[in-house]
């Protein structure tokens, strides 16, 4: 899967390839400004609270239109607050079990990841932890299933929990809203993206159907070190909650949240950071590419993107779309006191326009990236067309964070400052 070929650099720089599988004008941007005077502190410590929330831009709606798929109109959710209110104190254990179950019914899953959050205000919080978490009283056993399932590790160094998990995601996982498109996997990438340094196999967490031993639920989490804005935090990334369609009417998403985070407290981990709106896939593999000064042979630029294929459901034609997700990419002009943010600018234009070349050739039908990092300075240059068809929206559990830059104005448009968000969930 190496690719060795090197392509020029615009500026007389050449581009090494090697793959590996692995001052914004705005109330909010001065609140991060603010708070990186403070001093570094980490802090331990049940909610969420939104980071940010940022623009895809993406071809999904051109490509459903050539397909020949029109988007069906969304029926709008009502909840109120105080089902959330109920739902929230079911989670942290303040409700009896069955007064939780029907707070949690009246919930949707999109409802339990983004609304458990504090509304956008324009109000500086003190950040930290919502709850400063008792270790002494975190239980040391999983909360009952209901009747017929069971709870059980999944040993991803096993051939055969593997399989399992790869088949569960590959049948149940990611679907878009018109069940058109689902995103194909690979048991490699599976581990890759399951055993990250640091993993801890009681993190990897599924339900098994008592009588055939089925896996039919899963949910995942990885170690992070992960810094809002001054202060590091100790802290998970959860993903890759699934459940067998046939088991969606048995509220096991809170379920399965719920014994992630107790998983998490007991091995000190108070914090966690997930997505919601969108939910990110993972790559099977990633491409990175390095500049190298000729002269003095240091690298000076990075840049990645990662491979990501749907399958195209039901359809006589077209039965796969490969797309390229812009991942992480550096460069020492950042770090240059005497560059500004339009050389910077420059410079990630002729960046991104070779990853884009480099794509092509490759073969991808399309080439997302979100509006984090310093995006904004290339997007529309690069011509990546008009916004998603949705808002990927980052947030915390357990700590309170006022909101930070997503790159977009409250209209949806590309902000010039930029966005405050430098963390890539896949």
């Amino acid at each position: 899967m190496a690719d060795n070929s090197t392509t020029p650099d615009p500026k007389g720089k050449q581009i090494a390839s090697d793959n590996v599988p692995e001052n914004i004008s705005s109330p909010q941007a001065e609140v991060e400004s603010e708070n990186e005077e403070d001093n570094d502190e980490t802090n331990t410590g049940a909610t969420g609270t939104p980071a940010t929330g940022k623009k895809k831009k993406s071809k999904r709606k051109k490509i459903k239109a050539a397909l020949g798929v029109g988007s069906s109109s969304e029926s709008s959710k009502e909840t109120t607050r105080d089902d959330l209110s109920k739902a929230v104190a079911g989670l942290n254990g303040d409700l009896s079990g069955k007064q939780a179950a029907e707070a949690v019914r009246k919930l949707s899953l999109e409802d339990i990841m983004t609304g458990l959050a504090s509304s956008e205000s324009s109000e500086i919080i003190e950040e930290g932890p919502f709850k400063i978490v008792d270790p002494a009283q975190v239980p040391k056993e999983p909360g009952p299933l209901i009747s017929g399932f069971n709870w059980v590790t999944m040993d991803m160094t096993s051939d055969e929990a593997l399989q399992e998990v790869f088949e569960l995601l590959y049948g149940h996982y990611v679907e878009d809203d018109e069940a058109m498109f689902r995103f194909n996997y690979s048991k490699s990438f599976l581990r890759w993206a399951l055993m990250s340094p640091g993993w801890q196999k009681e993190w990897h967490v599924g339900v098994r159907a008592t009588a055939s031993g089925k896996l039919v639920a899963f949910i995942s989490a990885i170690p992070v070190a992960l810094r809002v804005r001054n202060k590091t935090l100790k802290a998970s990334e959860v993903n890759f909650l699934c459940i067998h369609k046939k088991l969606r009417s048995k509220r096991l998403a809170p379920v399965l949240i719920k014994e992630i985070t107790r998983r998490c407290y007991l091995e000190g981990t108070w914090q966690a950071i997930y997505t919601a709106g969108v939910v990110l896939p993972k790559p099977v593999i990633i491409w990175c590419y390095v500049v190298e000064d000729p002269t003095t042979k240091k690298l000076t630029d990075f840049f990645s993107f990662y491979c990501l294929e749907s399958s195209v459901i039901g359809h006589a034609k077209h039965t796969n779309v490969r797309a390229a997700y812009l991942f992480y990419y550096a460069s020492t002009l950042a770090l240059d006191p005497t560059s500004s943010r339009a050389d910077l600018g420059a410079r990630l234009n002729e960046l991104i326009h070779d990853a884009l070349i480099i794509a092509k050739k490759y073969k991808f039908d399309v080439f997302n990236a979100l509006t984090l990092m310093d995006n904004t300075l290339f997007l529309e240059q690069q011509k990546f067309g008009a916004a998603g068809d949705g808002q990927l929206h980052y947030y915390l559990y357990n700590y309170k964070a006022n909101n930070i830059a997503g790159g977009v104005d409250k209209m949806n448009r590309i902000h010039d400052g930029g966005s405050g968000v430098g963390v890539v969930m896949l």
